[in-house]
């Protein structure tokens, strides 16, 4: 669920996982990127913390990149590059 909260003028977004953890982020725009910065609550691995930035790049794609908060040290996390798949068709069964 992702919304806008006046308090902290900001996007703020919740995340339920079927592994028993919750987080609950905060986004802003800085230097045209997306960044998300999240509080992470109940996940067995240490995680406390994440943040994401996102930005569109000027081929197209998508460049996602994530940092953990882990038993007290931020760790690399994922960086994903997506690109339009032209050819790719959406089919409803």
């Amino acid at each position: 669920m992702i919304m806008w909260d006046a308090k902290v003028e900001s996007l703020v977004s919740w995340y339920f996982t079927t592994a028993g953890f919750y987080t609950q982020a905060t986004m802003i725009i800085e230097n045209d990127k997306l960044v998300s910065y999240e509080k992470v609550t109940g996940n067995e691995n240490g995680i406390t913390e994440v943040k994401s930035i996102m930005q569109l790049l000027s081929n197209g794609q998508l460049h996602t990149k994530s940092e953990y908060l882990q038993n007290g040290k931020w760790v690399d996390g994922h960086e994903i590059y997506y690109k339009e798949a032209p050819e790719a068709q959406v089919i409803f069964q």
